[in-house]
């Protein structure tokens, strides 16, 4: 099962069935620090957005 099943399986458990955070992570035998991982943002911007512009139009410098 796949680390986002498992965080959606968690969430289902505590809000459904109300148990704690830590009975719901070892049931799903998952850590709870992996539970509250928040993924960082992709970081798309102006300058971003620019190099791969260039990078698409030079393709041998790219």
């Amino acid at each position: 099962m796949s680390l986002a099943k498992r965080r959606r399986s968690v969430t289902y458990l505590r809000n459904a069935c109300a148990i704690s955070e830590r009975r719901a992570c070892q049931a799903m035998q998952m850590h709870r620090s992996s539970d509250r991982y928040a993924g960082q943002s992709e970081l798309v911007d102006a300058a971003y957005r620019e190099v791969i512009r260039l990078s698409a139009r030079y393709a041998y410098f790219g």
